[in-house]
């Protein structure tokens, strides 16, 4: 045999080896792999989303969401204040400027994994303001008491609430104090005949504000009864009961009847409540007409 005749076959066979291999080259180029996973691992993690629980209270009117995963919510009251401020902020506010501070109704407080009261994300406390004061008129009486207070001089101007924020739909007023740790926000909010005081720290305590929500106008408290010994809810007010006379009626003539911690309607149990009724109650027996 020729050797041009034996070189034929041989180039035929490498050019047939060439073209297959530039063809298997650019069929497998644009397939992804695919990965056998490892037993017990997924391929895909589950998303970590944080579930909010939602705050309510009735008796001060509102309810807002958290994370209560990391943050906790506690009852506020001003002896609680003052025994994490080692004094009685009252009598002093009383003393320094010669009248007491706004009535404090009640307040919570919101803690983080550090229970730091001086850095926590939220506080709102409510103060009684039946004399219907501005935001301004408020914060001329009582400043943002008993957070800050005492200060006369030029700063109190400069951490006045004059800034503008919507609060529930709700027109509101801050200012910020930054020479306190955490620089607060304090926000006040007017709601019928009560003022909310908010104290706002970092982007937990923004989250939640915005959640805040006035809660629908609770409808008032009735005086009911034959003797006027009742107080009940408005559904309630035309209640009939027996007509009889006790001692210790006289004593809810100079009650409060209104809603109370628990979100009901009942006598407010004042000391010149509970007195008169001990006394009167060891007095003459019933009469029934």
């Amino acid at each position: 045999m020729q050797k041009g005749s034996a070189l034929i076959p041989f180039l035929l066979v490498s050019l047939l080896a060439i073209v297959g291999g530039i063809y298997f080259y650019f069929n497998q180029l644009g397939k992804t792999p695919t990965l056998t996973p490892t037993p017990g691992l997924s391929s895909k993690q589950p998303s970590q989303k944080n579930e909010l629980k939602t705050y309510t209270n009735e008796y001060l009117g509102f309810e807002f969401n958290y994370d209560d995963k990391k943050l906790t919510v506690k009852e506020d009251s001003e002896q609680e204040f003052n025994k994490r401020g080692n004094g009685d902020f009252r009598t002093n506010f009383t003393s320094y400027v010669t009248y007491p501070p706004a009535e404090f109704m009640d307040g919570i407080v919101v803690l983080d994994e550090t229970s730091s009261y001086d850095k926590n994300p939220l506080t709102i406390w409510v103060f009684n303001n039946s004399n219907n004061l501005t935001i301004e008129q408020f914060y001329a009486n009582y400043w943002y008491y008993p957070f800050v207070w005492g200060d006369y001089t030029a700063r109190r101007n400069s951490v006045a609430p004059v800034n503008d924020a919507t609060i529930s739909g709700q027109l509101a007023l801050y200012g910020i104090v930054t020479y306190q740790p955490g620089s607060p926000k304090f926000v006040y909010l007017i709601s019928g005949g009560e003022m909310y005081l908010f104290r706002i720290i970092g982007e937990e305590g923004e989250k939640i504000l915005q959640s805040f929500k006035l809660l629908e106008e609770k409808v008032g408290c009735f005086v009911a009864g034959c003797s006027g010994q009742l107080c009940v809810e408005e559904a309630e007010k035309d209640i009939i009961t027996t007509c009889e006379f006790r001692e210790e009626y006289a004593c809810y003539k100079e009650a409060k009847c209104e809603r109370q911690p628990d979100g009901k309607c009942g006598w407010t149990k004042s000391v010149e409540l509970i007195s008169c009724l001990e006394e009167k109650r060891s007095s003459s027996p019933d009469i029934v007409f």
